[in-house]
């Protein structure tokens, strides 16, 4: 098998994109074939919540998607998140490189910030995380998973940066909230 690096971020986007991205689903290898995305019950009055179940060899991961119902609570949300990381980023902190190839990764400390707290993200997430459990554990017939949404940081990644491949260890969950 021959592998060209003719344009290393199309490689780059191939390698790092899900499995079954850009794909039929009868083209996917038999390890991963995505189901279709199964609305669950509203789960709450603030957000609608998607589950896919993605099977792997090792068994089956729960991929959540949750999107605020209130299209302009969302976009006043993103607008605070965004003034808060250009914030950070313009009092000259470097950053800290994790996983971001380029950009700009902010302090671990996102959570702990009273002008967060101010904006009702942290409280929107851990009702997203507590619904994320709940579901999965209705699925898998146990109880739910107690964990708390006790980590985050912003991520910004202008035009030709990325982040590599990682996990995040010792994390029940780990999620995304894009701003744009």
């Amino acid at each position: 098998m021959w592998v060209s690096f003719d344009d290393p971020f199309a490689l780059l986007s191939k390698v790092l994109a899900p499995p079954w991205e850009g794909e039929q689903p009868d083209e996917l290898p038999h390890t991963c074939k995505p189901a279709a995305w199964e609305r669950q019950h509203a789960c709450s009055r603030d957000w609608e919540h998607d589950l896919l179940w993605c099977g792997r060899a090792e068994g089956s991961v729960a991929i959540h998607r949750f999107r605020l119902r209130d299209h302009a609570l969302a976009r006043e949300l993103a607008a605070g998140m965004q003034a808060l990381a250009l914030e950070e980023r313009s009092r000259g902190s470097s950053g800290d490189q994790a996983s971001n190839v380029g950009g700009f990764h902010g302090a671990r400390d996102l959570w702990e910030r009273p002008e967060v707290h101010e904006t009702g993200l942290p409280q929107l997430v851990r009702c997203a995380v507590r619904h994320a459990a709940a579901a999965e554990a209705a699925a898998l017939r146990r109880p739910p998973i107690f964990t708390t949404a006790d980590e985050a940081w912003w991520n910004a990644l202008p035009p030709g940066c990325w982040n590599a491949l990682h996990t995040h260890a010792g994390s029940t969950y780990s999620g995304v909230v894009y701003a744009s």
